[in-house]
């Protein structure tokens, strides 16, 4: 198919404009309606709607003076109707109280004409009038517009301050006159310009709830609210009814370094207020209770609000001074950001555990010194990390946290992270502000009902069994799971970093003999064997054995000595090892050759001897056509 050009029509278009026949449509509204366009496309544009008035019909309605014993009416139409006739507008009292009744069954803020459609509320008043649709009540609910509209207005008359702000506003002012264990909505926070907010929401019990807490996740959700308002959580973990509990909430859109500072002062302020105890951090107020440590991904602008707030409340110490004493960075926020950046790096599963596992601060600069060496192209992310404050929230060795609670934090915000998930569940995603602040007021109170029920009769909300063993279970299955296709994604590519924290690698990788070399190669990265030589009486031998360690491989790639004498052992000892697996892989990829002309020459016979089956066949056919 060729496309053909008319010049000579384009040009008369451009000169004298489009003068060709022009289309109709036909376009019924309503009487009240105050559209001007009919909303079809023509060669001409969207045409103006006219209204039409001239109509001619005129009805004439006769009433019996006693209605009781004449119950009818006559019509008497004159003239030609000659148009459509318009659309009802009145619906009946009866009907439309029936429909709001049904509304304010539901869930008034979260309500669409598409849910409510789909809602029980709709069945019931379907079933009220014996009917499969509104529309077969009254024509005027055949239009989703006017579901719209009662949905509108019942919103307006129950909120009528609107879901926004000011309805948030509305519902705190509310809350004030309630007594401290009913109140939700306890402080609303404006900037001098009013540019930013933050809505703190929390009940008595919670703030009771965390007066027990000594380790603290915090974290910021971004999906619950439509717009640019975050919902921003303090979390923890109650072991007796093994469930996540939420402390306090804050609707924020101030995401900076200030606005957390003001955001921490608040949160601790109300939960404090709400509680009616003092809130103590031990390494402030030399206590032996409080709140010992405080994870958190690797937010900069939250950890340096944090900071600000604790010198603020103790100015001995300097901001990154305080978070030394309380903070732990989650790890597999820093994994899975260092994947992204460098996704096929050979060091990628083994280089964060050799760092932030040292044993001394100075080693961990001395990894970090060798590593922007070794790798010119980490050398950013390496400078990016070497705060003293970063250091100390990822390695147990640079933190002033006590060993005890060090090792019994978490390293990993993965309890706020399941809230979050479970709180987007309840509430929905990208809602309206005063809908989710309402909601998860019912989430809160529901989840301290199902906790006091455990606490006090032991009566669980689950089947499931919850004890740590079976978690702990669940936890290593699913791990071997994503091990399993790990490993199944390297053998398929080859370019894939090995892993030697998984154990289905080395599985996979014997299978066979091919694969087994893939293993090998992907062992010895073309930078260990370009930096190291070997000289003749570290050559090992033809015959040895060898077990290969896939920690000293990756050693050898950070060039991590103790001190200068022991790295020169240790270096020459790694040269040898990776000189021995040069070798052993020559020898299985010799083997492997082996096996693969053997194959080629086991299929050429087996070929030859199809061609000579063939042919005799062929003979026995001519023989009996014959």
């Amino acid at each position: 198919m060729s496309l053909r050009i008319d010049l000579e029509y384009l040009k008369s278009l451009v000169k004298q404009g489009f003068q060709g026949q022009r289309s109709v449509c036909t376009y019924i509204g309503h009487r009240t309606s105050r559209r001007k366009l009919c909303g079809h496309d023509h060669p001409q544009g969207q045409g103006r709607i006219v209204s039409f008035n001239q109509c001619t019909a005129k009805f004439d309605i006769y009433f019996p003076f006693n209605m009781i014993r004449y119950p009818y009416a006559i019509l008497v139409a004159r003239g030609n109707h000659s148009h459509h006739p318009p659309y009802p507008t009145r619906l009946p009292y009866q009907v439309a109280n029936d429909v709001v009744l049904a509304l304010r069954q539901g869930d008034i803020l979260a309500q669409t004409p598409r849910r409510f459609i789909l809602s029980p509320e709709y069945q019931w008043l379907l079933k009220k009038f014996s009917t499969t649709s509104l529309r077969a009540i009254h024509t005027s609910l055949a239009i989703e517009d006017r579901l719209a509209a009662f949905i509108r207005a019942e919103r307006i008359k129950q909120y009528p301050e609107g879901t926004d702000l000011l309805g948030v506003q509305r519902e705190f002012r509310s809350d004030q006159l309630k007594l401290n264990e009913d109140q939700w909505f306890r402080k609303v926070y404006f900037t001098s310009d009013n540019s930013h907010f933050i809505i703190i929401c929390c009940t008595a019990k919670q703030a009771r709830a965390y007066a027990q807490c000594e380790h603290l996740e915090i974290d910021m959700s971004f999906k619950m609210v439509a717009g640019k308002t975050n919902l921003f959580s303090f979390v923890g973990w109650d072991s007796l009814s093994k469930r996540i509990i939420p402390y306090c909430y804050a609707f924020t859109n101030w995401n900076t370094r200030p606005g957390y500072k003001v955001l921490f002062d608040l949160l601790f302020s109300t939960l404090a207020e709400a509680g009616r105890f003092i809130i103590h951090f031990p390494h402030i107020h030399q206590t032996s209770t409080g709140l010992r440590t405080i994870g958190l991904d690797m937010c900069k602008k939250q950890a340096g609000g944090l900071g600000d707030y604790f010198h603020e409340k103790d100015p001995s110490r300097e901001w990154y001074e305080h978070l030394q004493h309380i903070l732990v960075f989650c790890t597999v926020h820093l994994k899975r950001n260092f994947a992204k950046k460098f996704p096929l790096h050979p060091a990628r599963h083994m280089l964060l555990d050799k760092i932030f596992g040292s044993e001394s601060s100075d080693e961990i600069t001395t990894h970090m010194r060798n590593i922007c060496t070794v790798y010119p192209e980490l050398q950013s992310w390496v400078v990016n990390k070497q705060p003293t404050w970063l250091i100390a929230g990822l390695a147990r060795s640079a933190s002033k946290v006590p060993i005890a609670y060090w090792t019994f934090a978490r390293k990993h915000t993965g309890i706020s992270e399941s809230s979050h998930f479970q709180e987007n569940n309840f509430t929905g995603r990208k809602t309206s502000l005063l809908n989710a602040t309402l909601k998860l007021k019912i989430h809160v109170i529901e989840l301290f009902k199902k906790t006091e029920l455990y606490s006090t009769s032991g009566i669980s909300s689950s089947w499931r069994n919850q004890s740590e063993q079976y978690r702990q279970a669940k936890i290593t299955q699913k791990k071997n799971q994503i091990y399993r296709k790990a490993a199944q994604r390297r053998q398929k590519h080859s370019t894939v970093p090995f892993n030697p924290e998984n154990p289905y690698d080395s599985i996979i990788y014997t299978q066979d003999q091919g694969t087994q070399v893939n293993a090998y190669e992907r062992l010895i990265s073309p930078s260990v064997s370009s930096q190291h030589t070997l000289s003749q009486d570290q050559e090992s031998n033809e015959g040895d054995t060898i077990i290969v360690d896939t920690s000293s491989v990756y050693t050898e790639h950070m060039l991590i000595p103790l001190n200068e004498q022991q790295g020169i052992r240790q270096r020459k000892r790694q040269a040898c090892q990776i000189s021995t697996i040069d070798s052993t892989t020559e020898r299985v990829q010799d083997r492997v050759n082996t096996l693969r002309e053997r194959v080629q020459k086991a299929k050429e016979v087996k070929r030859q001897r199809l061609l000579n089956e063939e042919q005799e066949l062929l003979k026995e056919l001519e023989e009996l056509e014959d």
